[in-house]
């Protein structure tokens, strides 16, 4: 009973409503009017005090192993000589007995430090010092110390985290210029090109407000300040804002395949009116929007509405996956079209398969198809291998804008390779459309050479 007493008491306060466990008293009280643990166990009071059913069963986990340690103790008597330290429970794992001088070490518990759905391949640390006296906390003489410090997830969150906000960096240095370079020349404004800039806006605005929250909530709450448990209207307006430009994100990489799909399919489609794009990309993301902010309000204001909630994260879901489910069509249809014409030309085999991998490997990131590969979201990190999927899924994120911006404005899309002439070209391009501007003669030569030059660079697909 004592050990189970001692597990809730070494629950972290996230397990906990309103981060708060049960008072030591109302603990005193339930110790004397349960006789066992598993009655313990089943206390309406117990088990109402937690966050959750998943921080429930970690302490009703702990209580087992309590137990089980406490009978093992028991039933193994042996007597040990010399300087050893006592087999003992620290309240989250047993211990054998240890010589003197010698360091042991288990396996992480799933309910150490956390109240997440985990598991860890990480190892606690037990020493036993040369007096064979179990070794005390470095700021705590008085008190026994096991370090688990190798359990906690803060390590590892806080490395994807510099990760995530690394490439989300990497994405707004590229996006950056090429949104200046798109606006520049005027010759640039076609309907096409006209879509990439408002998808790259929209990842431009999405890597910002993700690097914000992630610098000012997320890694400040690894640090122990823990301000996303205060549920401040800051936080959860920047959040909001987090959620809308990442719908805005799938929004437009719809729109962008919406498009191409429809010129290379039929390729006598009149241009669609641009207000359509606009209400798709901008407009439609504020439903599902509205529709997460009320039942958050509602029904979990926790945690900056932070932590996932299942059924209400679905409204924010749904259009994201039907955007890549669709655009996903769009992309076999376009491949097939391609292939289709390829074999119309009189090309080898090998050729026409070089191509159509070339296409299909720009189209992905501009219509999110990579997305597809990192859908699953994991309940646990039990291994590298799951680690790895981890970091993937934030890199995919972080850098899609700039794959897109490397692929859609810098390189060439016949060669696949910068080339500064050709910029400096343009530039003179645009020099040149100013003089004809004084001059007709000149005019209608310098469109149309850099209409032509547009192609060279731009015009990837």
């Amino acid at each position: 009973m004592d050990s189970c007493i001692l597990c809730y008491r070494f629950m972290s306060n996230y397990s906990f409503k309103d981060n708060l466990p049960l008072d030591l008293p109302i603990l005193e009280a339930l110790r004397k009017n349960y006789s066992n643990y598993e009655d313990l166990m089943k206390s309406d009071v117990t088990l109402s005090s937690f966050l959750n059913s998943i921080a429930a069963n970690k302490w009703k986990d702990c209580c087992i192993n309590a137990s089980n340690c406490c009978s093992k103790m028991l039933a193994n008597k042996t007597e040990t000589a010399g300087n050893w330290c006592p087999r003992t429970w620290d309240g989250w794992l047993c211990w054998p007995d240890i010589p003197a001088g010698k360091e042991e070490k288990k396996l992480c518990p799933s309910y150490a430090l956390t109240n997440m759905e985990n598991c860890t391949y990480s190892y606690a640390l037990k020493t036993c010092d040369k007096h064979g006296k179990w070794a005390m906390h470095p700021f705590d003489r008085y008190n026994e110390w096991t370090n688990y410090t190798p359990c906690s997830a803060k390590t590892m969150i806080e490395k994807r985290m510099y990760v995530s906000i690394g490439s989300y960096a990497l994405s707004i240095l590229a996006l950056l210029p090429a949104l200046i370079i798109f606006q520049k020349f005027r010759s640039l404004r076609c309907h096409r090109i006209i879509l990439h800039k408002n998808l790259f806006a929209s990842l431009l605005l999405h890597c910002s407000t993700q690097i914000a929250f992630n610098a000012e909530y997320v890694l400040d709450d690894l640090s122990g300040n823990s301000r996303i448990s205060k549920n401040e209207i800051s936080c959860k307006v920047l959040l909001v804002a987090t959620k809308y430009f990442r719908l805005t994100n799938y929004l437009w990489m719809f729109c962008e395949g919406f498009y191409l799909h429809r010129q290379i399919v039929n390729v006598f489609a009149e241009e669609a009116n641009l207000a359509i794009f606009y209400i798709i990309g901008w407009g439609v993301p504020i439903i599902p929007v509205v529709v997460f902010t009320a039942f958050r309000n509602v029904m979990r204001d926790s945690d900056c509405w932070a932590l996932p909630s299942e059924y209400i994260d679905w409204a924010l879901y749904l259009p994201c996956l039907l955007s890549l489910l669709i655009n996903a069509i769009f992309l076999i249809n376009i491949v097939t079209v391609l292939i289709m014409k390829l074999r119309t030309g009189h090309l080898d085999e090998h050729t026409q398969f070089r191509k159509a991998v070339k296409a299909t490997l720009v189209l992905v990131p501009l219509f999110g198809i990579h997305f597809l590969f990192t859908l699953y979201r994991q309940k646990s990190v039990c291994s590298k291998a799951e680690e790895a999927y981890a970091y993937i899924g934030s890199l995919f994120d972080g850098l899609q804008g700039f794959l897109v911006a490397i692929m859609f404005c810098y390189i060439n899309s016949e060669r696949l390779e910068v080339n500064a002439i050709q910029v400096v070209t343009l530039v003179k391009m645009e020099l040149d459309l100013k003089a004809g501007e004084r001059d007709p003669r000149q005019k209608k030569s310098a469109r149309q050479k850099s209409e032509l030059k547009t192609t060279s660079i731009l015009n990837i697909i």
